[in-house]
């Protein structure tokens, strides 16, 4: 089994994937071998038994799911297996937006004050770009030193989601934690060997700000955080063009995902209109 797996990292680096999505795809194939044997286990009932295990959260299921549908994929196109056992199983990515918790201001400031008491600098670096950028894990994971602009507090994307660069900013006081953070790094990258890890430190600082709401930990992921950001800045009245633009989204048509605020913004509007009429 672990040969199957090393060859398909093997054929995921020659389509030049991210450092970020390999180490992503490596994880959880390696959770995935410690279980399963031989291609014929891969079944939704060991599956199961495998996320259950871990404890896995919503969204952590849905990747680990998608990353063995594409194992499977590869292994079928080998002739390995006869049938991808996951073909057609995933949910849609829409239907994935609807699972992320949004995490109101008064918490975000919560869990960064957090942060600054208890995380190691490297850790709070991380869950401070996830709440003041919006960036998505895996850009998050292939920000580069050479790319960060502390003089303007930016970041420039070269590897995101859609192909298309874009800049993103973050406040004064992470821009100082930067800054000494930088001068220790050897490496090329600002958050090296983080993409395993970085589901368990969100897990961590979420039970930390939070204790007495366990099932907050269990829910919350990177993703979320980016949720949170784009929902900010809209109950915040800030201008749509410009949230596309940061977020990287390809058009406005996602404004639809966040459906759920605009309703209740236009009620709140509209109980200000009534009461000074």
């Amino acid at each position: 089994m672990q040969e199957l797996i090393e060859r398909f990292i093997g054929y995921l680096k020659m389509k030049n994937v991210s450092d970020g999505t390999v180490t992503l795809y490596s994880f959880y194939l390696k959770k995935l071998s410690e279980e399963i044997k031989t291609p014929a286990e891969i079944t939704l009932g060991n599956l199961s038994k495998i996320t259950a295990k871990h404890e896995w959260n919503k969204p952590s299921v849905g990747i680990f799911l998608r990353i063995v549908s594409s194992f499977c994929g590869f292994l079928e196109n080998e002739n390995v297996i006869q049938r991808n056992p996951l073909r057609g199983f995933a949910t849609s990515k829409l239907e994935t937006h609807k699972r992320y918790l949004i995490l109101a201001d008064k918490e975000i400031a919560k869990i960064t004050e957090v942060c600054d008491r208890l995380l190691p600098i490297k850790e709070n670096i991380a869950i401070r770009l996830l709440c003041e950028t919006g960036v998505r894990r895996s850009e998050l994971l292939n920000i580069q030193v050479k790319n960060i602009d502390l003089k303007n507090r930016a970041i420039y994307l070269d590897k995101t989601k859609g192909g298309i660069p874009r800049v993103v900013f973050f406040s004064k006081s992470t821009a100082e934690k930067i800054s000494g953070y930088t001068t220790t790094l050897q490496g090329e990258y600002l958050l090296p060997k983080m993409a395993s890890t970085l589901p368990f430190v969100i897990k961590k600082v979420i039970s930390l700000a939070f204790p007495m709401d366990t099932e907050k930990a269990k829910e919350i992921t990177a993703h979320s955080f980016r949720h949170s950001f784009a929902t900010s800045w809209l109950q915040n009245n800030r201008h749509p063009v410009v949230l596309k633009k940061l977020m990287g989204w390809q058009s406005l048509n996602m404004l639809n995902v966040y459906e759920h605020l605009q309703v209740g913004k236009l009620q709140q509007e509209y109980n200000i209109f009534l009461k000074k009429r």
